[in-house]
Order: C-alpha cells, then structure tokens, then sequence
C-alpha cells in the first residue's frame, strides 16, 4: 500500500527526488524518499494535519541570529529525536536510516529548494545576491546562439529535420516539460504529444524533467569555451541549469532555447526562483545580449533593481558578451 503523506511533501519530493542518491539495503536499492515519506506517515497517526515541511522544517527559516543552516537542521533533527525517541524502526524502516535521510532532506530545502539558505543568510540582501549571480552565471555567447539559430549547432535530430534552416526559438532540443512518473504534460502553445512532429518541422517532441534543459545549455556553453578548456572543463557536474523566465519550462518553444538558460553554482541556483532582483536582472541581461525574448514576457527591471543592475557593470563573469548589450535590438519571439 502507498504510503500517503501531505501533498506539501509530494511537491518538494518531486524535486528532491535523485537529487542525493540512495541508501543500499539487504538485497534493494531504496530512495530516501521512502524514509522521508514514512516519517511523515507515522507522525499523522497522531496528527492528520501534520507535515514535515510546515511542522519541522519551514519554521526554521523564520528563526534570527543563526550563523548556519546546520543550526537550523539541528533543531528539525531534535524534533524527529523528540518524536522518536524509544522508536527503534519506523515502518519497517530503520530509525537510523529515516534520521540520515531526513537530515538529507533538510539540507536540501534549507540550502536549495528554499532559496538558498546557505548563502542567503549570510548576504541577506538584493544587491549582494545579484552580485553573487552575476560573478558566477554563465551564458552561453552570442555566436552559438547564432549558429543554434541557424541550424549549425544543437541536437542531431534538430539539425537532420531542419534541413539547415535552423530553427527560430534558438532552441537546442523540441521539448515539452513533463516530470517523469507522473504522465503529466503541459505546453504553453499546443498540447504536446510524445513523437509528434513541431509547427516548425525541426524535430519531435520529447517529454522531459528537465534532464534536456540542462544538457542544452551545457553543450552550448562548451561550445563557446577555448579548446583547452573543453577537455578539461566538459560536464559542470557542480552546475545547474535555471531558466531565466518564470512558466517558460512548459513551453515548448522556449524549454531549451538557449537564451532562456543560464548555469549557476548549484549553491546559489535557487536565487533564481526566490529572489525578485536577481530574476529581473537575469531576464534583462538576458534580452540585452542576445536581443530576443519569450513572447507575451518582459524584460523590463523595477527602479530598485535597476539601481543594483547598474553597480555590477565589472562583475559580470562574460564581461565581453556583457559589452554587447549597447547594440541590441530586442525583439519577442
């Protein structure tokens, strides 16, 4: 029987899931996230309302004076202890397994699916953390997105369909958005349907959990890189792919387009989803380098952000691409 838990949990599990591996067990290979899913299940016999992320976790982010999130992952880890204490197996689970995945879990909200706690606390402010994403975000340069655009680079089957004509949206891959498992499919244009053919006859739709999205702008990213460097830089295995436009990942003109996706410290990535500044300023520096941007969205800054974006002319990791930006027409596409 499945183990039922709050939806809350679900959610943060889709994300979580093969994020920090697996524990090997007599025999079996088990996710964390059965342990993590069993806790829960056991605390709501007592509580139907109980949750892991609103009860244990998510209150920590709220505490003041923390020098860490490890202090914040003491204090969840007290609360199971607390809760468990003359527990020796929970389900069938050992108690010492759901602790260690639970701490896994934890570190994992605290430090990336809750804005990055392991930075944030210490910076704490916009202009600190579009200063931190700008040192550190790699785009991919404005010759490859050419040549993407043009049908000389990207996935063979783009480049085979295609013809050479390339294709409009400078995407790398034809995708649509699904996370695997749940047969879900979403498509912000047309209901996508595995196998089928797209308007532009570039290639067939893939279903995916964003394992293309970050293929594409890491492929695209060595692309530009010297020589010397593609050997031995070849996988930004520490990187994460984020796209830069919110609700973009569902479409399937804009999934993979390289203007879209940016490479970020695996650290600091979740700045992406969380911090207002730093979305803006992605989106703008985005527009002003390559001159386009998703139809119906903006690029556009409010005049705080603004005021931080023009500080950071000199921090910017690709400043040359960055000097671009004067002669750009932008257009949305």
């Amino acid at each position: 029987m499945a183990i039922i838990v709050s939806k809350e949990l679900n959610e943060a599990l889709k994300a979580y899931k093969g994020v920090l591996g697996q524990f090997l067990t007599t025999g079996s290979t088990r996710s964390y996230c059965s342990y993590v899913r069993a806790i829960e299940h056991e605390m709501c016999k007592s509580n139907p309302n109980f949750s892991i992320l609103n009860d244990w976790i998510l209150p920590q982010i709220g505490r003041t004076n923390v020098d860490t999130v490890y202090e914040l992952l003491e204090a969840v880890l007290e609360e199971f202890d607390q809760s468990f204490f003359s527990v020796q197996k929970i389900l069938n689970y050992k108690k010492s397994k759901c602790r260690s995945a639970l701490a896994s879990f934890t570190k994992f909200v605290l430090g990336q699916y809750k804005a990055n706690l392991y930075v944030s606390l210490d910076l704490g402010n916009d202009h600190d953390n579009c200063r931190l994403v700008a040192r550190n975000a790699l785009f991919c340069t404005v010759a490859v997105a050419k040549d993407i655009k043009d049908g000389k680079l990207g996935a063979r089957t783009n480049i085979k369909h295609s013809k050479g004509k390339g294709n409009d949206y400078y995407s790398w891959f034809c995708c649509g958005f699904r996370r695997k498992k749940t047969h879900e499919t979403r498509g912000a244009v047309i209901n996508i349907v595995a196998g089928n053919p797209d308007p532009q006859g570039i290639g067939f739709y893939i279903l995916d959990d964003n394992t293309k999205a970050n293929e594409a702008i890491k492929k695209a990213v060595i692309e530009g890189l010297p020589k010397w460097m593609k050997t031995r830089y070849n996988d930004f295995s520490d990187y994460m792919a984020c796209h830069i436009w919110d609700g973009t990942c569902y479409d399937y003109r804009y999934h993979t387009s390289v203007f879209n996706l940016v490479l970020l410290p695996k650290s600091i990535g979740g700045l992406t989803d969380y911090c207002q500044a730093v979305k803006e300023m992605l989106q703008y520096e985005s527009a002003m380098r390559f001159g386009v941007y998703p139809s119906g969205k903006n690029h556009t800054m409010s005049s705080k952000t603004k005021k931080i974006y023009d500080t950071l002319h000199n921090d910017w990791r690709q400043p040359e691409e960055h000097s671009k930006i004067n002669n750009t027409v932008l257009t949305g596409i």
